[in-house]
């Protein structure tokens, strides 16, 4: 079984969290001020960051010249079921509308529009292969598909944040989330959230590309501008996510658990232990093994 890794269990916490409160938002966020400022603050970044996470466990999509087919499979009867369900309650339930997926669903089918991209990716170099979904996410807004067939226009606009979550390692971001200079993602994330609560339209110019379905309405040049401007700003909050979520390095001197002390200064005192064993020092509240008293037994 797999070790699990707390730093990213937390972000798929947060980000879980994230998704359902912007859909409880969704319905009243217009209504109120502190809402919106909330919604459109959560939706900078909190699907890009997703995407890139289901990029990076996305490893065994393809390997040894083998496609994962039966998960992709899989995706697809969930995203069809799911859509099956969701338009039934709605009231909407119609032949075509089965394959315009504009609301929950579409996550599902594009899991697998972008499984199907890990051959590609594969055999292609990193810098290679971002540059090839850059180019296919920019290239996707000049055709309208707002409608949502078949998930197509958000999988190709959130195409480079899995790629660069595939072509990643764990081992690389747990490495990144310990870099002091991560911190200046941190304030420049604050201060873009802080624009948002400062001016209800800061984000007006860019802010329809976020949702990764809607065409260049205003000229191809700006509408590129606008959506590269919007996956800056999801690379940076995604950076300051990594910092916030990642835990103290274990060989820091500040970093002392209480509850290590409190385990280490029990086993110190107990007795029954062996009197002939080697001194050791735990690495993070410096009491010695040999501070143990020996058996009275």
């Amino acid at each position: 079984m797999a070790k699990r890794i707390a730093l990213f269990d937390n972000i798929k916490g947060v980000l879980i969290i994230l998704v359902v409160a912007g859909h409880f938002m969704h319905p009243v966020h217009n209504d109120n001020l502190a809402l919106s400022a909330a919604f459109d603050v959560i939706y900078l970044f909190h699907m890009p960051l997703f995407v890139f996470v289901s990029g990076l466990f996305a490893k065994g999509a393809y390997r040894e010249g083998h496609l994962n087919v039966n998960r992709m499979i899989s995706f697809l009867v969930l995203g069809l079921a799911y859509q099956a369900a969701y338009l039934a309650i709605s009231g909407m339930l119609t032949p075509q509308r089965m394959l315009l997926f504009t609301s929950a669903p579409w996550y599902l089918i594009g899991m697998a529009w972008w499984y199907a991209a890990t051959p590609m990716l594969s055999r292609l170099p990193a810098p290679a292969g971002l540059a090839v979904s850059l180019c296919a996410s920019l290239a996707s807004g000049c055709i309208d598909l707002s409608n949502g067939f078949l998930a197509i226009s958000r999988s190709l606009a959130f195409l480079p944040f899995f790629s660069l979550g595939y072509y990643c390692t764990t081992e690389q971001l747990e490495h990144l989330s310990y870099r002091r200079g991560l911190w200046a993602a941190v304030v420049a994330a604050a201060c873009i959230a802080l624009l948002r609560i400062a001016d209800a339209h800061a984000y007006d110019w860019f802010f329809q590309m976020v949702y990764g379905d809607n065409p260049y309405r205003s000229g191809i040049v700006s509408g590129m501008v606008a959506r590269l401007t919007a996956t800056a700003i999801a690379v940076l909050f995604s950076l300051a996510t990594l910092k916030l979520d990642r835990k103290p390095r274990a060989s820091s001197p500040f970093w002392a658990p209480a509850r290590c002390r409190s385990m280490c200064s029990i086993a110190s005192s107990a007795p029954g232990l062996p009197s002939k064993r080697p001194s050791t020092t735990c690495p993070f509240c410096s009491i010695r093994s040999s501070d143990r008293p020996s058996s009275s037994l």
